[in-house]
């Protein structure tokens, strides 16, 4: 890839092809920029789901914790004794 800003590649270039170079150019950095919006929305969604992944494994401990009391298969420990 050529870098972009070296004057004397394009100095002798046709208008037509100065134009294709940018629309190019354009049409790249667009493309870009979708990719990296698509990247931060998969890391929100991994990272919320991680969150509410662990939020619901607490729950559901909580859950197996008070059913197995309840049905008498966890002995209960209230505090002080």
């Amino acid at each position: 890839m050529r870098a972009v800003g070296d004057d004397q590649d394009y100095a002798g270039a046709r208008e037509e092809d100065l134009v294709r170079i940018l629309d190019d150019l354009n049409a790249r950095e667009e493309r870009l920029r979708e990719q990296i919006a698509d990247q931060r929305n998969a890391l929100e969604q991994l990272t919320s789901s991680d969150s509410q992944s662990a939020a619901a494994l607490e729950e559901a401990r909580a859950r197996a914790e008070a059913i197995g009391i309840l049905n008498g298969t966890l002995p209960h420990r209230a505090p002080g004794w």
